[in-house]
């Protein structure tokens, strides 16, 4: 198999798993655990939606998966905060000083960005 990485926008919501297949109208599996902690995650641009519900497409995942493979959006890594800012998104740091601080992306401009070491304006292009 290949390896791949991904990032996305996820809603999410602790549920077990029998909360789960009772939420679907699901029977479980004698095989399985329903006390299985873990999450209903919905891709909001993941797919046509499998749930009247909701808007996005649905799953369960374990806990531990999910704890691996995402962050909440008050404590994303800096991966997670440059992806947000593909799509748009403003970033801020808790410890920036002065309220209302953030970062954007802004693909293909020039702007002129003045450097704190030497004072001196030079021309930058926005990546």
């Amino acid at each position: 198999m290949k390896t791949y990485y991904g990032t996305k926008k996820i809603l999410a919501r602790p549920m077990t798993r029998q909360e789960y297949y009772d939420y679907r109208g699901w029977a479980q599996s004698d095989d399985e655990n329903g006390d299985d902690a873990g999450y209903l995650v919905e891709y909001p641009d993941g797919g046509q939606s499998n749930h009247p519900e909701h808007d996005g497409y649905i799953s369960w995942s374990p806990a531990d998966v999910f704890d691996r493979a995402y962050q909440p959006t008050d404590a994303m890594t800096f991966g997670h905060a440059l992806e947000a800012m593909k799509g748009g998104h403003r970033v801020a740091r808790a410890g920036w000083n002065g309220k209302g601080m953030w970062v954007a992306m802004t693909p293909g401009s020039l702007f002129e960005a003045k450097h704190a070491k030497d004072g001196h304006a030079a021309k930058h292009r926005a990546v």
